[in-house]
Parts: C-alpha cells; sequence; structure tokens
C-alpha cells in the first residue's frame, strides 16, 4: 500500500489534496478550521512541523486541530 502526502503551506491547497485523497498533508501553517474539519472528516493525518522553538501559529494549528479531532501524525515516525 502506498501513502499520498502533501507538503502544504498555505491553505488554497488543501482542499484540493483532501479531495483528491491525499493520506497526509504536512506542515500546512496557516490551516482553516474549515480544512481541518475536511481533513478529520476524510481521516486525513496531519504532519505539523517540529521545531525545538514552536512559534505561537504552530502550537495555535496543533490545538485547533487537536481539538477539532484531526489525526495527528509526526513525520519522524516514518520509516527510513
Amino acid at each position: 500500500m502506498k501513502l499520498l502526502k502533501i507538503q502544504a503551506g498555505w491553505s488554497f491547497g488543501e482542499p484540493q489534496a483532501a479531495n483528491a485523497g491525499v493520506d497526509s498533508i504536512e506542515h500546512a501553517y496557516f490551516i482553516s478550521d474549515e480544512n481541518l474539519r475536511l481533513m478529520r472528516d476524510k481521516g486525513i493525518y496531519l504532519v505539523p512541523t517540529v521545531s525545538e522553538r514552536p512559534t505561537a501559529f504552530y502550537i495555535d494549528r496543533l490545538q485547533r486541530a487537536m481539538k477539532l479531532g484531526v489525526k495527528i501524525a509526526s513525520d519522524r515516525t516514518r520509516t527510513r
């Protein structure tokens, strides 16, 4: 089984990717709640950026995703 992922920095590509059938969306720095709900409803994983010094918007994005029930994964768990 192959997994399909995208890397998204801005919100305009996330709905198209979700509707195209991706398994995960990486980064998604400025993702909207609407797009987070779409990810949740389609079972798409959010793979947030891991940072030693996370900024407020990194933390906000992760908290919103968790509150909305989006599945979270880490890129550090991928098979190398």
